[in-house]
C-alpha cells in the first residue's frame, strides 16, 4: 500500500482510537507507528539496492522501487507477524498503558493493510519465513 494511503486510514484510526480511549499519547502512537514502520523499507532493503545497481538516493526512486517490487533482498524487519503477537503480548502484560495500546493498534492496522493489498503471500510477512528463504523478494510474491 503506498505511504499516503497508510497516512490516511492511520490517521482515522488514530482519531478512532482517542475518541474510544480519550488518550492523546494512544492516538499519536497509534498514528506514528502506523506509518513510521515503513522506515524499514530504506534500511538495508533499499540501501543494498542502491549499492547493487550503484545509484544515489532519490525519493522518487525509492517510492517506485519499493512499490514495484523491485529489490534485491526483502528484510522488512518491522513488516512481521511476529511483532505483532509481541505488541499485544506487551500490552497483555501492561493493559493500562496507552503508549503500548497505541503502537499495537498502529502496528496491527498497518501490517493488516499491508496483506489484504500488497502481491505478497501470506507468510510473506513473517520473519523467519523470510529469513529461512534468505530474504529473496521472488519467495514471497504472489505468482
Amino acid at each position: 500500500m503506498q505511504s499516503i494511503n497508510h497516512f490516511s486510514i492511520s490517521f482515522i484510526i488514530s482519531g478512532f482510537l482517542f475518541w474510544f480511549t480519550n488518550s492523546f499519547i494512544a492516538c499519536i502512537a497509534a498514528l506514528a507507528a502506523g506509518v513510521l514502520v515503513d522506515i524499514d523499507h530504506l534500511f538495508p532493503d533499499y540501501i543494498f539496492h542502491l549499492q547493487k545497481k550503484r545509484e544515489s538516493f532519490s525519493l522518487n526512486h525509492f517510492f517506485t522501487t519499493c512499490e514495484k517490487n523491485l529489490l534485491y533482498k526483502c528484510y522488512l524487519i518491522l513488516h512481521a507477524y511476529e511483532w505483532i503477537v509481541l505488541i499485544w503480548v506487551v500490552f497483555a502484560i501492561n493493559s493500562k498503558n496507552l503508549l503500548i495500546l497505541g503502537i499495537a493498534v498502529g502496528l496491527t492496522q498497518h501490517l493488516f493493510l499491508d496483506v489484504i493489498t500488497n502481491p505478497v503471500e501470506l507468510r510473506g510477512y513473517s520473519i523467519i519465513y523470510r529469513a529461512l528463504t534468505h530474504f529473496d523478494p521472488k519467495s514471497i510474491l504472489k505468482q
